[in-house]
């Protein structure tokens, strides 16, 4: 009797799509000797999956796909990555449920499960995307007993949208020993006798995807282009689009928490529609100041997060090059600082699950759907007369908040003079469709002074957030902890100091020759038009 390899060798998965499964399982089961290779018939399973999500599509655009899968002995609730994470943080859960009713789902999954799930849902009820039977035949492949690899067939029959009949997809999947020339061959075979299409994504994503049929695509508000000949509204409306799905879109993983650039992406993405709505204030209606207000409350929520994560994140990468001896000082600090992040996460949850968030999500999306309706009559101007006072107005306050900062050497007129360098930027940013090149040169520099600024408030930030943590160790007497922790904010300290120094030249560069340049574009382009 044949024992059939339960191991296999180290393998290289290959997947390939086909119309006849009926065929090749045919050969496989005739012809047990394929090009000098044993076929042997391997284990079979059955399994049913239902896919599920909020009617917007949460998990999808969060990049995951939530299932509840039944394989016979049990339930279990999965979320997977349905795209490829490109080397970013990714979740894998997998745990048993004791029911597979949507209604109370949720509440009903294992504790360390239903927070993950809760952050993203929110107040949404999940409803049914997808239901699969996906039927898995395994076939090994060996010689005189040695495992060299596994031919798999997959049936897949997906249900949904009401259709009568389950759409069919059918694939072939292997695994085969690179260093056997056998398998390949065999592989080649089939390839050419049933015209395998070899594929690198699995069938749920593709079904999925066609089954949303886009309930994972924004919203449709309008255009998000604008250039020289666009009006001031049609251009803030414009840009405030765009960055509104851009938010809504990073919203679900801001929501879930595993890739801390998620949350950042949500929360720049919502500072550009702030800092849009006070460059252009004077040209749009009443509505936009009342949606400022919501934006202001929403992002310093997200804002308390993102700077824990910030905080964390260096702490990590300095862990990996300090001595042993600190490493429990590090340790000590970053558990206070997730300890703190957790609090500050489930404000931010409570408050994008609120009736304030959902209704400044309905009014913006309603408003900017709407577009320019003539009101104010100063949003009827061209951009290319408006855009040149604008941009000249922010680079003037970003030149005498730095006259500031060197008659005032405190944390706060750094501060003031970061929020107006940022201004500057989005008001450079806003207009490259108008600019083009010379914008973005300019808009560099300016980029390289707020990193710098960014870089001494993160400093700051540290030495307060770690000033109590000292305070409470000192109380303990633990003295290593504290020897560490010193050495650390000696560190900051010193480098803070040397962000400093170089800052008068980073402003001076800001304010160079590039800058120059565009003004002197802007201000002819203008006086053109106007002639």
């Amino acid at each position: 009797m044949t024992t059939i390899p339960t191991s296999l060798p180290a393998c290289t998965p290959r997947r390939f799509r086909t119309d006849q499964l009926p065929e090749i399982r045919h050969l496989l089961h005739a012809h047990p000797q394929q090009g000098g290779l044993g076929v042997r018939a391997g284990d079979s399973s059955r399994v049913r999956e239902t896919y599920v999500d909020t009617a917007d599509a949460r998990f999808l655009r969060a990049g995951y796909s939530l299932a509840i899968r039944n394989q016979g002995e049990g339930t279990d609730v999965v979320l997977d990555p349905w795209r490829a994470p490109n080397g970013r943080p990714s979740l894998h859960v997998r745990a048993p449920i004791p029911s597979a009713e949507l209604d109370g789902f949720v509440e009903n999954c294992p504790e360390g499960v239903r927070g993950t799930l809760q952050a993203v849902v929110g107040r949404e009820p999940l409803c049914e995307l997808l239901r699969l039977l996906v039927r898995r035949e395994t076939y090994h492949l060996t010689r005189e007993d040695e495992p060299l690899g596994s031919v798999t067939l997959v049936e897949t029959l997906a249900y949904g949208d009401g259709a009568t009949q389950p759409a069919r997809h059918e694939h072939v999947e292997f695994e085969l020993n690179e260093d056997e020339a056998d398998p390949e061959s065999f592989l080649a075979v089939l390839k050419q006798r049933f015209a395998l299409r070899e594929t690198d994504e699995p069938p749920v994503p593709e079904l999925l995807r066609e089954r949303t049929n886009g309930s994972a695509v924004a919203p449709k508000l309008g255009t998000v282009r604008f250039g020289p000949r666009s009006t001031v509204a049609e251009t803030a409306y414009a840009i405030l689009r765009r960055h509104f799905l851009r938010a809504r879109a990073h919203e679900p993983g801001a929501r879930l928490g595993v890739d801390p650039e998620e949350l950042s992406e949500m929360r720049a993405a919502l500072g550009r529609m702030r800092a849009a709505l006070r460059l252009y204030r004077g040209y749009l209606p009443k509505k936009a100041r009342r949606l400022r207000k919501d934006l202001v409350w929403i992002t310093a929520h997200l804002g308390d997060v993102r700077d824990l994560d910030v905080q964390i994140g260096w702490l990590r990468s300095e862990s990996a090059r300090r001595p042993l001896g600190e490493l429990r000082a590090l340790r000590d600090i970053e558990a206070a600082l997730r300890r703190r992040r957790a609090g500050a996460r489930d404000e931010m949850l409570a408050a994008l699950d609120s009736k304030r968030y959902a209704k400044f999500v309905r009014d913006c999306a309603r408003w900017l759907r709407k577009g320019p309706d003539g009101k104010p009559k100063a949003g009827r101007k061209k951009i290319r007369k408006i855009a040149p006072d604008l941009v000249e107005a922010a680079m003037r306050r970003v030149e005498k908040r730095s006259v500031a900062v060197a008659d005032d050497t405190g944390s706060e007129s750094l501060r003031a003079l970061r929020t107006e360098v940022k201004r500057a930027r989005y008001a450079l940013e806003f207009h490259r469709p108008v600019y083009g090149a010379r914008a973005r040169d300019v808009t560099d520099r300016i980029i390289a002074l707020q990193e710098l600024l960014g870089e001494y408030e993160d400093a700051q930030v540290f030495l307060a957030r770690t000033a109590r943590f000292f305070d409470e160790s000192r109380q303990m007497a633990a003295d290593d902890p504290l020897a560490a922790l010193e050495t650390l904010r000696q560190e900051r300290m010193a480098r803070a100091e040397e962000l400093r120094g170089q800052l008068p030249r980073a402003v001076k560069k800001a304010r160079g020759k590039p800058w120059k340049r565009l003004r002197k574009v802007m201000r002819k382009a203008m006086k053109k038009k106007r002639g």
